[in-house]
């Protein structure tokens, strides 16, 4: 199903699911895009799904030509601050070339 209508600059969904549902608010859910309810940007989704505890599915920048659509998984591998864990506890390691 195609996302129609709602492209444009800094417009930003969460969907999930195959058929894919998307994000109309707090919990709820549909299977219409044109219903879905848009973000300023993935920062903004991200803060949101991660107040909200949704930790399935996609946050998806969409860009006049759906082409170039930016998506990003939620989901497993993630900490409390959207981070993957590694992120932040690996010790950095250093090449001498």
């Amino acid at each position: 199903m195609a996302i129609t209508g709602r492209r444009g600059l800094h417009s930003t969904i969460v969907r999930r699911g195959v058929p894919p549902e998307y994000l109309t608010g707090e919990g709820a859910w549909a299977p219409d895009s044109d219903q879905a309810l848009l973000f300023v940007s993935t920062l903004a989704a991200l803060e949101y799904c991660m107040k909200q505890k949704i930790t399935e599915g996609e946050i998806v920048m969409l860009m006049s030509d759906p082409c170039y659509d930016v998506v990003m998984s939620l989901g497993k591998g993630l900490n409390s601050e959207g981070f993957p864990p590694s992120a932040l506890t690996s010790p950095r390691t250093e090449r001498r070339l």
